[in-house]
């Protein structure tokens, strides 16, 4: 990806980039994601490679092999590892499935579906409920 539609993207998801040169980092929620820029061979423009995402307290251990984090084949998937997408549908919407063959067979053709919580708010309150079933124990 291009360093300035790169740059676009990240101010419209309200990341802040810290530049040292040719490496740059984005810190946010505990992640830091890393990249370099590097001049395209035909028009001498800046783009990004080496996309990579680890915790913050995360360091390498060469005498284990060990290394942290996870590589990215290109930004997009870097940036929604740190600011995942919205729900695709809202709450409340109705969804039918489209037509095929396996629905067909296990008799469940043209199914209507309401969406009744999106991900983002079924996880929050998961996350919830679990800590308060572990402040309850624990005060026990």
């Amino acid at each position: 990806m291009k360093r300035t539609t790169f740059l676009k993207k990240a101010k419209k998801l309200g990341l802040t980039v810290e530049e040292n040169q040719r490496r740059c980092y984005i810190r946010h929620n505990g992640t830091i994601a890393s990249w370099f820029w590097q001049e395209h061979y035909l028009t001498k423009e800046l783009e990004g490679t080496n996309w990579h995402t680890k915790g913050e307290h995360q360091e390498s251990d060469p005498y284990t092999d060990y290394f942290p984090g996870s590589f990215w084949d290109n930004a997009t998937q870097m940036l929604s590892r740190l600011v995942p997408p919205g729900s695709k549908h809202k709450v409340g919407s109705l969804l039918k499935s489209l037509p095929m063959w396996q629905q067909l067979r296990n008799l469940y053709y043209s199914v209507v579906v309401m969406v009744l919580v999106s991900l983002v708010l079924f996880i929050r309150q998961l996350l919830q409920w679990v800590f308060l079933l572990l402040n309850v124990v624990l005060h026990k």
